[in-house]
């Protein structure tokens, strides 16, 4: 249960990272922010990837870290200049 409840929460914060990649991408103007906010959402997109291809455990710290990096990251998609 535990690991289909992981793979879920995987699943929707994989999605909302590819829209929101897109979205800023098409968007947001050129400039310094702009690549912090692609770069962070590169490496959140690579975490759960890492962890399903097996190169990566899913402790508990990943469990406490990973929904907290979306949260900044959601909080620097907010973010405007």
């Amino acid at each position: 249960m535990p690991r289909i409840l992981l793979l879920l929460l995987n699943a929707v914060a994989f999605g909302f990272l590819l829209y929101a990649l897109v979205r800023i991408y098409q968007l947001d103007e050129s400039g310094t922010i702009k690549r912090v906010k692609l770069a962070a959402g590169i490496i959140l997109l690579l975490l759960p990837v890492a962890m399903i291809a097996g190169l990566m455990r899913p402790t508990p710290v990943y469990l406490l870290i990973y929904p907290l990096g979306i949260g900044m990251f959601i909080y620097l998609v907010r973010l405007r200049n």
